[in-house]
Parts: C-alpha cells; sequence; structure tokens
C-alpha cells in the first residue's frame, strides 16, 4: 500500500476505535452506526486487498471469514434492492434470480458462495442506475464485485489469482477515496458536526481522530503544554496555527491531558502561532518559522484576564432567566455557559425572560460548557434589535443552575 494510503487508513482505524468507544454520545444520531458499520465493512476489503498485495512479498495470507462476511451481506443487500425493483416492474425472472435469504448464503460451501454472489452482482449491475433506488448506492455493486474477486484469489491456486498485486493495490486506493468521499465527508463528518455544541468533547476528539498523519515523514510537528502562571495545566486551550498575517488556519488542535497539544504534518514556512481559552488572555506568536524534519515544542503560560463578568442564577424547570450583557462586549468577546443540576437552553427573546422568540437556540448539557464568540451566539440565536435580551430556561427534568462568563478584551 502507498503510504499515503496507510496514512489515511491509520487515520480511518482511529476514527473507527474512537467511535466504538463512545456509543453512549452518537447513539442519538440514529444512520450514525448504520454508516460507521458501512465504513467497518469497506475497511475488510481495503485490508483484504492490502494483505493480498503484501502477500506477494510477506506470505501474508487473507482473513477468509471476514471476506466471507463482507461478501454476503453485500450479495445480501444486493440482492433485497434488486428483488424490490424486479417487484415493482414485475420482471419475475429477475426476481427469482434474487430471491435468496441469508441461509442461501450461510450454507454454501466454500468454493460455491461465490458464485452465487457473482450472479447477484451481475443481476444487481445490469440494472444498476434502477436497483439504486431500492436501498442501496452504487459502491455496494461495485464493494461486492472486490470481494468476490478476493474470495475467488485466496480460495483458488495462486497461479489462477483474480487479483494480482498491482490491482489489489489500485483497487484499495479507489475503495479508500470512496470511504473518505462518500462515507466520512458525506456522512460520518456531518453527523458529528451536529454535536458541536452540545456534546464540543466527542466533537474535538473525533475532527482530531480524522487528522491524517503523514507516520514517518519529515514533516513539521509543534508540540507543547498549556499552564497558568501557578503551573497547573489548562485542559481545552485552542490553538490554531495561521498562515501569517492572515486567519487561514493551517491546523486547530485541543489540549487534552496535563495541557499537552500536538498538531502534526504541518507544511514549512512561516506561521502565527495563536492559543485561546475563555477567561485568559490569548497568546500570540507572530512568524514562527517551521522547518521540514524539525519538531517545534512550546511551553505556553496563560493568564487570567482582567476583564471578566460572571452572571449566575438558580432555575427551577421551565424557569426562565434573564442574562445581563455586559457593557464592553464586542464580536470577539469570548462566552461561556455551564449548566448544573439540569440542561439549560440559551436563546434571545424580545422581553425580560421571555420565551423563545429568535431565529434558534443552543442548548447546555451537564458537563459540556459552551463556549464560542459572541458574534457566533449573537447569529445562532438571532439575538438582534428586536429580540434583544438573552435569556436561558431550564429544560430538564429537575432544579437546575447556570453560569455565563463574559470574557470581554
Amino acid at each position: 500500500m502507498k503510504k499515503g494510503n496507510s496514512n489515511r487508513v491509520n487515520m480511518i482505524n482511529s476514527l473507527i476505535t474512537y467511535c466504538d468507544n463512545r456509543t453512549a454520545v452518537t447513539i442519538v444520531i440514529l444512520q450514525f452506526a448504520l454508516k460507521l458499520a458501512d465504513v467497518k465493512a469497506k475497511m475488510v476489503l481495503i485490508n483484504g486487498l492490502n494483505q493480498l498485495a503484501m502477500g506477494a512479498r510477506n506470505g501474508v495470507t487473507l482473513d477468509t471469514n471476514l471476506i466471507r462476511a463482507a461478501m454476503t451481506q453485500l450479495a445480501f443487500k444486493c440482492a433485497n434492492a434488486t428483488f424490490a425493483y424486479a417487484n415493482e416492474v414485475q420482471d419475475t425472472v429477475l426476481r427469482a434470480k434474487v430471491k435468496l435469504t441469508m441461509t442461501d448464503y450461510t450454507s454454501k460451501k466454500k468454493e460455491d458462495v461465490d458464485d452465487l454472489c457473482q450472479e447477484v452482482h451481475d443481476s444487481a449491475n445490469a440494472h444498476a442506475a434502477d436497483v439504486v433506488n431500492y436501498g442501496i448506492v452504487a459502491t455496494d455493486i461495485s464493494d461486492l464485485q472486490v470481494a468476490i474477486n478476493l474470495h475467488r484469489t485466496h480460495s483458488q491456486n495462486p497461479r489462477e489469482a483474480q487479483i494480482t498485486e498491482g490491482q489489489a493495490i489500485k483497487q484499495a486506493d479507489i475503495l479508500i477515496r470512496e470511504l473518505i468521499d462518500d462515507l466520512l465527508i458525506g456522512q460520518l463528518d456531518a453527523m458529528a458536526n451536529t454535536l458541536r455544541f452540545d456534546n464540543n468533547e466527542f466533537w474535538r476528539g473525533y475532527f482530531q481522530a480524522r487528522v491524517i498523519i503523514n507516520l514517518g515523514s519529515t514533516s513539521t510537528k509543534v508540540r507543547g503544554t498549556v499552564k497558568t502562571v501557578d503551573d497547573v495545566p489548562l485542559v481545552g486551550v485552542m490553538f490554531r496555527i495561521m498562515q501569517t498575517g492572515t486567519e487561514t488556519e493551517v491546523a486547530r488542535v485541543f489540549t487534552l491531558v496535563k495541557g499537552v497539544f500536538s498538531a502534526n504534518n504541518l507544511p514549512s514556512g512561516d506561521f502565527d502561532l495563536e492559543w485561546s481559552f475563555a477567561g485568559y488572555d490569548t497568546v500570540k506568536q507572530v512568524g514562527v518559522h517551521l522547518s521540514p524534519g524539525k519538531e517545534v515544542k512550546r511551553s505556553v503560560v496563560m493568564e487570567v484576564m482582567d476583564n471578566i463578568v460572571v452572571e449566575e442564577g438558580g432555575v427551577a424547570v421551565n424557569e426562565i432567566d434573564n442574562v445581563p450583557i455586559p457593557a464592553g462586549i464586542n464580536d470577539d468577546s469570548i462566552i461561556k455557559v455551564e449548566a448544573f443540576g439540569s440542561q439549560m437552553r440559551i436563546f434571545a427573546s424580545d422581553t425580560v425572560n421571555g420565551d423563545i422568540t429568535g431565529t434558534g437556540a443552543m442548548y447546555v448539557n451537564l458537563g459540556t460548557p459552551l463556549e464560542m464568540k459572541w458574534d457566533l451566539l449573537v447569529a445562532q440565536i438571532g439575538l438582534n434589535v428586536a429580540n434583544s435580551f438573552l435569556n436561558i430556561k431550564n429544560v430538564g427534568g429537575s432544579s437546575g443552575a447556570w453560569k455565563v462568563m463574559f470574557a470581554i478584551d
């Protein structure tokens, strides 16, 4: 496998592990688990192709059980979509070919099951433009052929292999691009983005796992720690690398346990480095040179802002409080909202303690503070001249409390 694809596969595997360990978060998104299962199924084929390419040199053998399972599952999907189409157009011949149960696949011998799957593939492929409207996508059909070829390559005499080493590398490249473009960028990334404000911790971790790290390269890396003047590590500090003199981001990461951060696979050149955290003065270093193959280390100390306004209150279920907006607030001011004991909803209203009348609302969950710039919050909740009151409502099932911190530059 090409080095670039190896890096992409490492990213995909890291993302799968991250999501598998946090199913309690993504369970609220019904399609998330289904699309993650599609990612795993495609990775079985990619790994099989990679093993096949490596096997020509290293004697690596395919995991036939995984390949067979992937092949039969894809065949089952394609057969049922084709069966539904055949029923719609009353094609009795086509319907008879694909009227199959999982037992029809699992009961077949190793040397016969691929032929059955090939018949399904050929039937679906002959009507590809139509069957994709009945529960599958076009890549399911092409993936089925890859799985069949992998199964046959392993089952037959190596001299009669259906896939050569070069073909395996080329097909793996196609599958990796399809997986990233269709399943990650086109599906999972968008679903993960819906949790940006409700579960910012998961959102940050997801997109950190999505970073493709060029392992073994000579690219630049910036890492270090962020602490307070009292030597207390700060977790959740946003570290950005930008093209010098602009707001164009090259990388963005957040500090983790013990205040550590690491931005990898960076290009060389001159860049601006910035660390920002609600309630603390932003630290910025301008024109830092990043050399190829060199690691840049930074130990950053952040000081508490002088101008911080904190508002807080206690609210019963369905009770609404008004949040006073301090003087001097501007678009770049950082707002941090915390909920205690119950979930809160922050929104714009046309009256003090009035219910929502703006264009939107943002929810603040327990243990997951909402933190963003003032201009983004204003746009999100529709705060304007007509709806000029910032209100917060207890939308949980018990009494709770809230705290809003305005960090004004």
